[in-house]
């Protein structure tokens, strides 16, 4: 197209010449040879418009049979906007001059110039369309058909004009010296000869006479020079540069011709955490060229509840996004979520939040879940709770709903929309109410294949997407809410819509984004490890357990009938095409992170090290890492573990790879329940195991895990698997969009081989392999059933009642340093409507104290709310007499001192409180200890002032956040609590928050000498109290005097 308008300007510039010499007076003008080229020009380029018009024509029906569409937008709007004006202006002045010479050879020019101008504009035209509106699929159809009816329509009039001078015969094409010698009349100075088709045609040999004898000017002839080859380029070539420049982009005849792009293409991947709300800008390698985080708050409204602010999720997108794409908005081409589930939202017609959203954690409908799985039994789409047995979770989307429509009628009754955190984020940026594939057949209890089928066209636009439990909603007495479901049901990796107005604003970005369908993160993260395919793959997630996601072929749905202690096969998850099954470990690392204590060695490494060197079988010695039960294959919350075949001969080296080794056929056991889900036969596949989290971290281990399994293990480049699998739907939505006949899967499949790039790739071993079939055959499938009945009659034992006074407690001697022990239950993990009870229960069981915590639902406590107070602390000290310790954490925003003078101890939450100095003071002259919490994120060196002032007798840090029980303990601030001990040797050191244990042991050699547990403690209705309180002192002894003999050495 840019060819063309340097083609008209050429063009124009000699005909000004010829012009200025003709109109401006001199010798007589001989036109012979400029007519006759002028003449079979016209025809010859009439002719070739007929032709380039059905090609065009053919060309536009054969792509649009092969779904294809332009890739380059940018390059077809400039340069035809700017070619248009060009041959407009230049055409418009031909025509102007044609009528004041009355010359029908440049009346014709002008004309030609005006056709390129309007097919410039009409390739432009079709550009912008598709730029706004890229649905418009068939937009690139029309206009180019448009364009090639008017080629062939202009041809055709042009070749009828010509019908006189019979332009088909030989005599017509004569060459130009002919022309010439047949001779001609000059024409006088300041006239311009009309043309052969005048009745005033002159002799041709005159002018052809004159012509010879150069009775042009020097000028005349350079303007006549440049005129020939631009018409010679102009004229012939033309209807190749516009079929090329103007109507290739429009039905991409030549896309390789425009495969390189003026700037890259980005997409921008959102992951919507528990925590925070993350944006990463990707590049089309899956490289990040941007990224930004916004925290967002989650209150606790009571123990078991979580909830957050949708409004939140929606202020904090637009701001992260902005910063993650700073001045590479007009780069974006999509965008993609990856949120929680199931986080259920409740809003009216227009999207506005009836109430705070049911956060995925929420466990606030456990009875219903029960009462779901009693009314439902039997129900085909229960059998991906473990094939119909359970238990169903809480968390999902079914129980949510019957909670709120049992507990609260009224926000029931308003909602006109239930639906998930992505479905109301999507319904934000595109206006349309749409749920997601693998978030229906996941958590909602749907047939994820048939709920993103097309509908058939006779069923109408209204009609709700299929698959749905409709059998199961009668039953529980929630057929209701499918018509609170959204009416759409759009697959993984599929185009949502493009941005509203409002949604651009918002986040900074054109109105023409593409927004692509998402899932819940950990399912977009199997995208992102690059094995949701067909083909099938494993993702296993490593960490205090084991998380295991199988992915293989869609099954059928009668054959789908799941298997014991497997959620799933889930039809249609994560992609339309495949089937999920979910299983997994209890207790991997927190099991080696145990026996680490137990060997007294905290060097991982060094112990993987010697574990490599002892063989497969550890010499007669085995183990089983159900230290917390049992989940897949076989359900068992019983199961314990287990140390079978010690003997003298075995040392450290034996038990780590023990461990080790129970851990990886655990996996291999779990993967074979797996594949029981997802196959009729039951046999393993040989898809590799795509492994994130802690274990990567050790070679050794990972292969292990292969020898193992019998599969390769991969670990990929990129660690943050939703973030970069965010990236790939969105880039595949794109492509989508751009040729929607493309499906899903091959859409996914062709982004992940470009943007997702294994790391390490360690393969089994064949000789230790057999060695692994070998010992799981004869030992491993052996040992578990062996142990169970064992492990069940030593739980009956250490749950029997034993009257306090026979039972042999362990001696409370001060730590090392003159320190006292104190374990200190949490009464927040307690039953409310029996708190005294509880406490004296504690007490008796050997509690040195009894934490109280009271939160206010303020920012002070990340918006927990307690159900304790100040007239709390004032019953349990009428309850419990004046010896009783109570130490009272005060995590409010304003702190009324005088209010607890019943607590033995009184703790403000540091970052709450303006004036700490002056809060010790206060407290310490109420006759009280003061102490001060610190949150996870707040930095040790920040209580140091207090430190050294001597202000406060305790110090609680947090390895949780405040307002919630059964939370993960955060290994981070063990490192706060080190910093505090070393500053202050003789203050209480509290460590609150995930104590069990194992915690309560690296806790105390960090330097804590006071535990706070409440779940530990709790736990059961308080069946295992004694148990627990026990544990925690002996946990106590044992961690602060490892660290005693750690500081000896230091000081050797």
């Amino acid at each position: 197209m840019l060819g063309f308008a340097l083609v008209n300007i050429v063009d124009t510039i000699g005909s000004l010449l010829m012009l200025w010499r003709f109109e401006g007076g001199g010798d007589a003008v001989p036109h012979a040879v400029l007519e006759a080229r002028e003449d079979r020009s016209q025809v010859g380029l009439a002719a070739m418009f007929v032709v380039l018009g059905l090609v065009i024509i053919c060309d536009s029906a054969y792509h649009y049979l092969q779904d294809d569409r332009p890739t380059e937008i940018r390059i077809l709007i400039s340069t035809g906007l700017s070619t248009c004006a060009t041959s407009s202006a230049i055409g418009l002045y031909k025509l102007t001059v044609a009528e004041r010479t009355d010359s029908d050879a440049l009346y014709m020019d002008g004309v030609c110039s005006l056709n390129g101008a309007l097919l410039s504009f009409s390739a432009a035209a079709a550009a912008i369309l598709f730029k706004c509106v890229p649905r418009f699929w068939w937009s690139d159809l029309v206009v180019s058909c448009a364009c090639a009816l008017w080629l062939i329509f202009y041809g055709a009039a042009v070749l009828s004009r010509f019908k006189r001078r019979r332009w088909w015969s030989p005599a017509f094409w004569a060459v130009e010296a002919d022309d010439g010698a047949r001779g001609g009349t000059a024409v006088a100075p300041g006239e311009f000869y009309p043309g052969p088709s005048t009745p005033d045609s002159v002799d041709r040999k005159t002018r052809g006479q004159h012509c010879r004898e150069g009775a042009w000017s020097s000028s005349a002839r350079m303007g006549y020079k440049l005129r020939s080859r631009a018409k010679k380029m102009g004229y012939k070539l033309p209807p190749i540069l516009l079929y090329l420049l103007a109507i290739a982009p429009a039905t991409r005849a030549l896309p390789s011709f425009f495969k390189r792009e003026s700037k890259p293409r980005l997409a921008v991947a959102v992951d919507v955490g528990t925590e925070s709300l993350r944006v990463a800008v990707f590049d089309e390698d899956g490289v990040v060229v941007g990224s930004a985080t916004e925290a967002h708050e989650t209150f606790y409204p009571a123990p078991g509840r979580a909830e957050q602010v949708p409004d939140a999720w929606w202020h904090n997108l637009g701001v992260a996004c902005k910063r993650a794409v700073g001045d590479r908005a007009a780069d974006v081409a999509s965008l993609c979520l990856a949120t929680t589930s199931c986080t259920v939202v409740a809003c009216d017609a227009a999207g506005a939040p009836l109430r705070d959203c049911l956060l995925w954690m929420d466990a606030r409908s456990a009875t219903e879940a029960e009462d779901i799985l009693e009314m439902g039994a039997g129900d085909p789409a229960l059998r991906v709770n473990s094939g119909g047995a359970g238990p169903i979770s809480a968390e999902w989307m079914l129980p949510k709903a019957l909670w709120l429509k049992r507990h609260e009628p009224e926000t029931w009754d308003n909602a006109a929309v239930v639906c998930e955190c992505q479905d109301w984020l999507n319904f934000k940026l595109t206006g349309g109410w749409a749920a997601g594939g693998s978030n229906v057949a996941t958590r909602w209890h749907c047939d994820g294949a048939v709920a993103v089928a097309e509908p058939p066209r006779a069923a109408g636009p209204f009609r709700p997407f299929g698959g749905r439990p409709s059998a199961l909603l009668a039953k529980i007495g929630l057929a209701d809410l499918e018509d609170k479901w959204p009416m759409r049901c759009v697959a993984t990796g599929a185009a949502v819509g493009t941005l509203t107005k409002a949604a651009a604003a918002h986040l900074g970005l054109p109105r023409s984004v593409v927004v692509a369908q998402g899932g819940a993160d950990a399912f977009v993260g199997i995208v992102g490890a690059g094995c949701a395919t067909a083909r099938g793959g494993v993702v296993v997630v490593t960490g205090s357990s084991h998380l295991h996601l199988a992915c293989g072929p869609l099954r059928d749905a009668e054959a789908t009938r799941g298997a014991p202690s497997c959620w799933g096969g889930y039809r249609g998850a994560p992609l339309p095409s495949l089937t999920l099954a979910e299983g997994g470990q209890s207790s991997t690392g927190s099991a080696l992170r145990l026996a680490s204590r137990l060997l007294g060695d905290d060097d991982l490494k060094a112990l993987d090290e010697l574990a490599d060197g002892v063989p497969v079988g550890c010499e007669g010695l085995s183990a089983l890492e159900t230290l917390q039960g049992a989940r897949t294959p076989v359900c068992d919350p019983h199961a314990r573990g287990a140390l079978v075949g010690l003997s003298l001969a075995h040392g450290k080296a034996h038990v780590w790879r023990a461990a080790l080794e129970a851990v990886c056929l655990g996996t291999r056991n779990s993967l074979e329940g797996l594949s029981r889900a997802l196959k009729d036969d039951g046999d393993d596949d040989d898809a590799p195991l795509h492994v994130c989290g802690g274990a990567t971290k050790s070679e050794i281990f990972l292969q292990m895990h292969a020898d193992a399994c019998g599969r390769a293990v991969v670990v990929g480049e990129n660690p943050d698997a939703p973030l970069l699998g965010a990236a790939v739907l969105a880039f595949a939505a794109l492509d989508r969009a751009a040729r929607p006949k493309l499906d899903v899967e091959r859409a996914v499949e062709s982004r992940v081989k470009r943007m997702v790039r294994p790391k390490t790739r360690l393969e089994p071993r064949p000789y230790q392999s057999a060695a692994f079939d070998r010992l799981d055959r004869r030992v491993r499938s052996r040992l578990a059933p062996a142990v169970a009945p064992i492990s069940r009659a030593c739980a009956d034992l250490a749950a029997a009642e034993v009257p306090a006074d026979d039972r042999p407690r362990p001696p409370r001697k001060d730590l090392p340093g003159g320190l006292r022990p104190v374990v200190a239950p949490s009464l927040l993990a307690a039953d409310p409507a029996n708190l005294a009870d509880a406490a004296r229960a504690a007490l008796s069981a050997g509690a040195t104290w009894l934490h109280v915590d009271v939160f206010d639902g303020s920012k002070a406590c990340g918006g927990a709310l307690s159900n304790m107070g100040p007239g709390t602390v004032s019953a349990l000290r009428a309850a419990l007499g004046p010896d009783a310790f109570l130490d009272v954490h005060a995590g409010v925003r304003h702190l009324d001192v005088e209010a607890y003078r019943d607590a033995s101890q009184l703790t403000f939450q540091f970052e709450a409180v303006d004036e700490p100095v002056a809060a010790c003071k206060q407290i310490r002259a109420l006759g009280l200890r003061a102490g001060v919490c610190v949150a996870p994120a707040t930095p040790a060196d920040a209580l140091d002032p207090l430190l050294d002032a001597g202000l406060v007798d305790l110090v609680d840090v947090l390895f949780v956040e405040p307002g919630r029980g059964g939370q993960d303990f955060n290994e981070d601030c063990l490192e706060k609590l080190r910093h505090v001990r070393a500053r202050a040797p003789g203050v209480d050191l509290m460590a609150d928050g995930g104590i069990h244990e194992t915690t309560a042991y690296l806790a105390a050699a960090a330097g804590a000498n006071v535990l706070v547990a409440g779940t530990f403690c709790f736990r059961d209705r308080g069946r295992h109290l004694e148990a627990a309180v026990d544990a925690l002192h002996a946990a106590l002894a044992e961690g602060a005097g490892h660290a005693h003999v750690d500081q000896q050495r230091n000081i050797m």
